[in-house]
């Protein structure tokens, strides 16, 4: 085992220096085009801190090895240990998130054994803090800390290679700034959401411990102390917070983080520093993520579709709605009805023979709103961009029985769309490609908007925008029920934030019915795409924006209310229906909500509800 942990740390050295080669030829590139002086960082001085804070941490991973050599205590001195020791990484975490994710996925990840593309038939275990905290916490494990010791002594491993590696490699102030900015993002999803917690009941002290480690990097540069002011006021808020369940996070977010977040962003200007010009979903123009217009739909787009332009979007709306797109009469809006772009049927109504579940299953018609902010698309993810997912449409039998060839073929035979090909296209009607078809429609999905709910508005600054049992209900969202695990805030979707370039697959085993003892819907999910025996049952996690508006729920439309889904989730998942799967990502475990917190998530849920793109 040592020989292989050492050829590992041997070979993310070299990964980690061909990234940094690669970062810098690219940034060297954007010069060039852009023309934008990145300084390096001032003195030296962010070098120094980053490595000062790995030293820390090496320091208190230390701490608690030696802690878990004294189980006679029954762990407390271990807990302890561990509680500074992440507390520690959590003052890291902007730098090893933003610098070496492959390390924070190795020191902090999912406690859920992952697959890689090379080698999917043989899961990799999980380790890290998560981990060690499962070990030592509500009480020791039975076996003395001995898997505990085991998990510190690699991540031990890691944080040498990121000490071997890391600090000659930070690109410039530009990036530094960023991993700020992508720091409080993630305190004000993740954190907030207690992601990365289980059993300590640290959410909030350890949001502060990572706000601390932007505060220390702002202060570097921040001569006026503005920003490390706005730090500090929310540093303070959340160590108030004397409950995490009930911690109010509208107020947080509003009245802390978000003008921290600013400020961070005015210090990066008037210290003459460009942001970076690497695409990104969260758009570099947004201080935060949780402003209008935060989102850029572009980031999502393959590298060869041309520019969302009015003109493509309004081509791509006229071709949603036309039946000529399907020999069988159909239309993209014969199934995605507005205002919600869904048809109310609990599974799409397919072609001839392929009603039932097989090579084709049917499915519940997804809903389009913000369809173009995620990183896959179907329920299974089985596709990356949404242009992939026009063509997989057309082409299937049980859905549209037709082809790209086909629609063009159908539609350049209507004269009005000479000129709209035109518009949209710049060339003449004649040199027309079939796949302007794929990307006029896509452009029109990403089109489809949805961020400017009464929730949108209370967390911008709205006192009044939510009544008081929906800004209840975002907190119980975010903290006893745990839904903003896995609906990650501020899309509610499964991209997980800041970056929104992952989203797992999740197991929470829909019943066929809504029986109390029941069987699992037999769709076999993402396991159907790549044949992954943990992925068996898997769904992507969808958004719950305008869920209020979508019914039924799932992807097999089990459940007509969201007060059944609430209910199902509160039950343990699958598992409190009697259903026996190994591989439930959901914990099985009842909630134990009550009447009153459930009806305050169900309010909040639907206080999503934006239905603005129609006005646009």
């Amino acid at each position: 085992m040592r020989d292989l942990r050492s050829v590992r740390i041997a070979l993310f050295a070299v990964l980690a220096l061909v990234t940094a080669l690669f970062t810098w030829n690219r940034i060297a590139a954007a010069r060039a085009r852009s023309r934008v002086v990145d300084r390096p960082p001032t003195s030296s001085a962010v070098i120094g801190h980053y490595a000062a804070v790995l030293d820390t941490l090496d320091a208190s991973l230390a701490a608690l090895a030696t802690a878990l050599q004294r189980p006679d205590d029954g762990g407390a001195t271990a807990r302890d240990a561990f509680r500074r020791a992440r507390r520690a990484y959590k003052r890291a975490e902007m730098y090893v998130d933003y610098y070496a994710p492959w390390a924070a996925r190795e020191l902090n990840g999912p406690p859920l054994p992952r697959t890689e593309d090379e080698d999917p038939d043989t899961p990799i275990p999980p380790m890290g803090f998560q981990m060690v905290e499962a070990e030592l916490f509500p009480e020791l494990a039975a076996d003395g800390g001995t898997a505990a010791r085991g998990y510190v002594r690699a991540m031990r491993a890691e944080v040498a290679t990121l000490r071997g590696v890391g600090t000659d490699t930070l690109p410039g102030d530009a990036y530094v700034f960023d991993a700020m900015r992508q720091e409080i993002a993630r305190v004000t999803t993740l954190g907030l959401a207690g992601f990365d917690v289980s059993e300590t009941g640290d959410q909030l002290a350890e949001a502060a411990a990572a706000l601390e480690g932007v505060r220390a990097t702002a202060a570097l540069y921040d001569a006026s102390g503005a920003a490390t002011a706005r730090l500090d006021a929310a540093i303070a808020r959340l160590r108030t917070g004397s409950d995490f369940d009930d911690f109010d996070r509208v107020d947080f977010i509003a009245r802390f983080a978000t003008p921290a977040a600013r400020a961070v962003t005015a210090l990066q200007r008037a210290s003459g520093v460009a942001a970076p010009s690497k695409p990104r979903a969260w758009s570099a123009r947004a201080a935060s993520i949780w402003e209008e217009n935060a989102f850029d739909p572009s980031f999502f787009m393959p590298p060869d579709a041309p520019p969302a332009t009015r003109a493509m979007i309004e081509l791509g709306r006229d071709i949603f709605s036309d039946a000529a797109l399907s020999p069988a009469g159909r239309s993209c809006a014969s199934c995605h009805l507005p205002p919600a772009f869904v048809d109310g049927r609990p599974k799409a109504r397919l072609l001839g023979a392929h009603q039932e579940i097989g090579a084709a299953p049917a499915r519940n018609t997804p809903a389009l709103a913000n369809a173009g902010l995620q990183p896959s698309v179907f329920y299974d993810s089985r596709v990356r961009f949404l242009e992939d997912q026009v063509t997989d449409v057309l082409g299937s039998s049980g859905e549209m029985g037709s082809s790209l060839e086909i629609a063009l073929r159908q539609l350049r035979a209507r004269p009005a769309y000479a000129a709209k090909f035109a518009r949209a296209t710049g060339r003449a009607d004649s040199l027309v490609s079939a796949n302007v078809v794929r990307y006029a429609v896509a452009a029109y999905v990403r089109s489809l908007m949805s961020l400017d709910s009464r929730f949108d508005r209370a967390v911008r600054g709205d006192a009044n925008a939510l009544t008081p049992e929906e800004r209840h209900g975002f907190d119980v969202f975010m903290g006893k029920a745990k839904c903003g695990t896995c609906h990650f805030a501020p899309l509610f979707n499964g991209a997980t934030p800041p970056t929104l370039t992952e989203a797992e697959p999740e197991v929470i085993g829909v019943p066929v019915d809504r029986a109390r003892r029941s069987r699992v819907d037999p769709d076999p999910g993402r396991f159907a795409v790549r044949g992954i025996a943990q992925h068996r049952f898997a769904f992507k996690t969808p958004t719950l924006r305008n869920i209020a508006l979508t019914a039924p729920y799932m992807h097999n439309g089990v459940f007509t209310t969201l007060e059944q889904v609430v209910d199902f989730y509160d039950g343990g998942g699958g598992a409190g229906r009697g259903i026996d799967l190994p591989n439930q990502t959901l914990p099985t475990d009842s909630l134990r909500l009550t009447k009153e917190e459930k009806r305050a998530v169900v309010a909040f849920m639907k206080a999503l509800t934006d239905t603005s793109y129609l006005r646009r």
